[in-house]
């Protein structure tokens, strides 16, 4: 990923403000987390980040696991502002970065994901921005 937009999603991220309590999160809402029944969203697995914390954080699935179309469908049902939305952006960012920072580039399913989600933020970030 492009340094500078790497770091110009993250300082946005930075930026954004928080005005909510914590609330209750999952925290690791990664593709290998999320279960599905004939392709409707079933249950979230795995639960050792779950506790209170930035409900940004939740909106990690927004680019580890759609697209540029289902984007903003997912946005309208959870429900998020706009600074929500941006942390989101760099938690997704972030899980990103660690997970192929882990597991390379290679076919790891952690290092697709990870590289899927540096794509799909490298893509969205100009136009949403």
């Amino acid at each position: 990923m492009d340094e500078a937009l790497a770091t110009a999603v993250w300082d946005s991220a930075l930026a954004a403000p928080s005005y909510h309590l914590p609330a209750w999160i999952h925290g690791d809402l990664f593709p290998m987390n999320l279960l599905a029944d004939r392709g409707t969203l079933s249950a979230g697995i795995e639960f050792d980040l779950m506790g209170g914390g930035d409900s940004g954080g939740d909106m990690v699935p927004a680019w580890t696991l759609l697209t540029a179309e289902t984007r903003p469908l997912f946005r309208e049902a959870c429900g998020v502002d706009d600074d929500t939305w941006i942390r989101g952006r760099g938690w997704a960012l972030k899980a990103g970065l660690g997970a192929v920072r882990r597991y390379g580039v290679g076919g790891h399913p952690r290092a697709v994901t990870g590289q899927r989600s540096l794509s799909q933020i490298a893509a969205d970030y100009p136009r949403t921005s």
